[in-house]
Formats: C-alpha cells, structure tokens, sequence
C-alpha cells in the first residue's frame, strides 16, 4: 500500500515539478502549484536537535521564540519547493529548501537545511494542497493564539485525509515507518529532478565581454562568429568583439573609425558586414557608414547616406543591396530611405514612406517585399500604420493598421512566412504585453494572444522548433531598469509560455540566433548569455 502511495505522489507532483522547475516563483498561483505539501506531527522530544535545523538568519525574534515552544504532538506542514521562492524573511539561493509553519503559531514559515534531522523529528503524515491548508485556517479563524489541536472542526477536516483519527497518544511506529518511506522516496524524486533541472538550465553565461555595451548593434558572420559593434557604456564606443560560439569566448577585433551607438549592421552577401548612422563622436547625428572584413578583421569607410540617420532600420533585400528606412534626422523625423550597392558602394534614394517614423521595425517577407510598422511620428505621435516596399518598383503603399499602436516593439518572421509583432510601448508610455500576427498574403493583422509579461525594448527570435522566444525588455519609455524573463511562443497553438529567466536584467538588448539554433543575447553588462534551444 505504502509503495503504491509513494509512487502516486511522485506520478502526481514530479511533472509539475519539471514543468516550473526554472521558473523564478512567487507567492501567487504559480507558487501554489508548483509545491508538495505535507502534514506532520513532532514526534521527538528532542527540541535542540530540531531547532539546530531550523535557519536562524531568517527569523525574528518573535519567531526564534515560537520555535523554543515546540512540543510533542504540536502538529506542522512542511513544504518542499524549488528555487526562486521567499522563505521566511529572505531570498534563497539556488537549489531545494524547505519551508516550515507552525500550526500553533499561523503558520509562521521557517527554513530548515538538514531534512534528515527534520524527518527524525517529525511523523509525515499526509501531503495536500497549499490552498486547502490555507482555506482551513481562514475558514477556522485559526490564529496566533489557536491552537488547531483544540480545534474540533479543524480536526474534521484533517480527518477526512489522515489514515487515522488524530488523537493524543503519538502515532504507531508502523505508521511512522510507512510514511518516512512514502518521504524519502518523494524527496529521492525531487533531487534528482532538481539536479537534473539545474544542469539543464536553459541559460548559460559567455566569458565576458571585453566592454559592456548597450544600444549596439550583432551581425551574425557566415563562419558562424558574432560581430558585435558600438553602443554606450556611458562613452561612444569604437570598439568591436568577436564571439565564437566554439570556446564560448570573445576576442577583440578592429576598432570602427567611428564610435557610434543607436546604428544597424547588416551582413552582406560577400561576407562582409555593413554599420551605418547611429549617434557617433564626432558630429552627433551620423551620415557615415564602414564596412568590416572578416579576414582582414579591419575597417574602412564606405559612401555616405543621403541623410545621416539613428534609430532607423536596416534590411538585407533579396537582390544583395541593403534598405535603410526612417530613423531621427538633423532637423526631423524622416519618411526618407536608401539602398545601398555592395557593387558600388554608394547609397541612392528609393521611394519614401508615406509616413515619417522611428524606433520602428522592418521586416523582409518571402515575397521581397519589406513591412514597416509602428513606431513614433511628429504630430500623430504613437504608430499604429504599415506601410510595404516594393523593390522592384521602389514604392511604398499603406496596408492595414496594427490592432495598436506600439513603438519599440519586437518584429521575428515565423516559419510560414507571417510576421509576429509583440509589445512595445504605449501612449502612456507604458510597455504592454500585447501581440499581433501579418499575413502576408492578405495583408491584414490578427491579434493573437498577449505574452505573459508586459515589455518593451525586447528581443523576439525564432527558433529551429519555429517557436519564438522573446526575453528581456523594460516595463517604462523612459529608459528603466531592465528586467530578465523570458518566454516562447507556439505558433501552432497560438499560446505563451514563460521559459527560464535570464541571469541579468537586460533592455535594448541584442538577441542572434546562432548556427545551433542557441540564442546569443548582448546588453547592458559585459555578461552575454546563451538560451540552450535543445533542452
């Protein structure tokens, strides 16, 4: 009976387990779920033992008081759970805890490190719902100075799940003996999924960057490198690193003639990789653009834009030359764009946009035809419009509005071939967790379920599997702290999922999809991290 018990608690909590097992937790929902219960009665006099357990750093003195109350037969739950969750009056590192409370003193939740000396003292006599426990208590007005033992109603509904009645004599040894049993094969379970869980961790940090940079900008090499350029640490920066996704590490690399941050680059087809405007050190607003040789690993100049340019954006088109639309000019927001001829090394204008936008985005269809959409304008201020290029004729016409308008967002093409638009920033501006999908082959947009976080600034990749994973970001316009979730789409089931979070808070962060599929994120440190997309 006892092994068929043990085997159902394991059946019924360990996918839960696995399922949140990387997931930071709080004391919501998710908490509850994520949880094994027990319910157990002291059974050892010996109080020293089992306060020698307990982790005093946490507690207050009213606590470490209630503690030195303990006695045989005062009834207790004891809670495993994972990493990410409170106990007590602190934040836990990594790895299994587990939590107290006292049902003699509401539940007052301690930490105890050694479970061994824990079981010696405590008879484990049932595991149930955190809720049900929690709804016993309010229902019952069971409080500091009740005692549930003296509680007959409590002791009804405690009834209903024990194997016995709960009276005063201390239970048989053969009871004791089969749910010490039932324990320690649930907590056999539980290590080895938390130590599977840890070293499966979806992310893994780099060696560290040289210089930590933010507003830079990645280009994926045709060697399967990172090229990472420019950006901010407070300076603009002419420094340029080299991941290589091999060791795990970054090299330096040629220095641009030109600090600059808020840029784009592009990889070309022969290999090279183009940077162009952004905010540089030399005249603010920038015109210039460089072109990088991998082999040679320098830098020189190529043509000048038309219109120096930042916060605009940069599309490799089918035919090799590159697009570069909108963007914050010398006097103005512009409707101006530009292609650039690898053959020649000039830029030329192309049609304008009907609309003058940055911090937008673009996106090249399957069709060759490039979306732009969102971003901020002069006068009508947050973008809801899009608008297509055409390469063949070098116009622009107006498609159908985003459900919202949205600047700062995320835009990743999916597998077939329909564009996913998440979050960005409000009128208020207030990053929102909003989300909408483009067919291209009607031209229209369909919003498709919110992601679970609100974010701005983000990053949106698709993965080999065709889910999107979308992480990082910041939750205000105005430049706030980062934040580090992170989380996946399903294309498929039109469903979010949260995923584990990143170690560092990051925004205006860069995400490259590697050869391998693993996900290379850049920003706001000199830390970058790896999402593992096969695990």
């Amino acid at each position: 009976m006892f092994l068929f018990k043990s085997l159902f608690l394991i059946l019924i909590y360990v996918p839960s387990i696995l399922s949140c097992s990387c997931i930071s937790l709080s004391i919501d929902a998710e908490f509850y779920q994520s949880t094994i219960i027990f319910i157990g009665r002291i059974i050892s006099s010996s109080i020293k033992d089992f306060n020698s357990v307990m982790g005093y750093a946490q507690m207050t003195m009213e606590v470490e008081e209630s503690i030195k109350g303990i006695k045989v037969g005062d009834f207790i739950t004891i809670q495993s759970y994972l990493e990410g969750s409170m106990c007590g009056m602190g934040s836990l590192s990594n790895g299994s805890r587990w939590q107290i409370w006292l049902t003699t003193d509401n539940f007052i939740n301690l930490c105890s490190r050694n479970t061994q000396n824990v079981n010696k003292d405590i008879d484990i006599l049932r595991n149930f719902a955190l809720e049900e426990r929690l709804n016993i208590v309010k229902e019952n007005n069971v409080t500091k100075e009740t005692d549930i033992r003296k509680n007959t109603e409590v002791d009804s509904k405690l009834n209903d799940w024990y194997e016995y009645e709960i009276e005063d004599e201390i239970p048989s040894q053969d009871i004791r003996e089969e749910y010490f049993l039932t324990l320690y094969l649930v907590l056999f379970a539980l290590i080895q999924i938390t130590s599977t869980t840890t070293n499966q961790s979806k992310w893994s940090n780099t060696s560290p960057l040289h210089y930590g940079r933010s507003m830079h900008a990645t280009s994926l090499l045709k060697n399967g490198n990172v090229l990472v350029t420019g950006g901010t640490s407070g300076d603009f920066l002419h420094s340029t690193e080299l991941y290589h996704p091999s060791t795990g590490n970054w090299t330096k690399t040629g220095l641009m003639n030109n600090g600059r941050y808020q840029h784009a680059s592009v990889t070309l087809k022969n290999g090279k990789v183009l940077v162009m405007g952004g905010m540089d050190d030399h005249i603010g607003i920038s015109g210039t653009s460089e072109l990088y040789n991998p082999l040679t690993r320098n830098w020189t100049f190529t043509g000048n834009l038309r219109n120096p340019r930042y916060m605009h954006t940069a599309s490799l088109l089918p035919n090799g030359k590159v697009l570069i639309v909108g963007g914050w000019g010398l006097d103005d927001i512009h409707s101006s764009a530009e292609l650039y001829d690898p053959l020649t090394g000039n830029w030329t204008l192309t049609g304008s946009m009907n609309i003058s936008r940055y911090q937008h985005t673009a996106s090249v269809l399957s069709n060759g035809k490039v979306l732009v959409n969102g971003g901020f304008t002069n006068g009508e201020g947050f973008l809801r419009s899009s608008e297509l290029y055409d390469p063949l004729t070098g116009t622009w016409k107006i498609v159908s509005s985003m459900p919202y308008p949205t600047r700062l967002h995320a835009t990743v093409s999916l597998k077939n071939g329909k564009l996913l638009v998440t979050g960005g920033f409000n009128e208020d501006r207030d990053a929102v967790k909003n989300a909408t999908v483009f067919d291209p082959s009607t031209e229209t947009w369909t919003p498709t379920k919110s992601m679970q976080n609100i974010r701005g600034m983000h990053t949106a990749s698709l993965l080999p599997n065709g889910n999107v994973l979308v992480a990082g970001g910041c939750l205000t316009s105005i430049y706030s702290s980062g934040i580090k979730t992170a989380e996946l789409y399903n294309p498929i089931a039109k469903k979010w999922t949260n995923t584990c979070s990143m170690h560092d808070n990051r925004w205006s962060n860069t995400a490259t999809v590697l050869h391998n599929g693993d996900v290379l994120v850049v920003g706001n440190s000199n830390i970058a991290e790896l999402y593992n997309s096969s695990t």
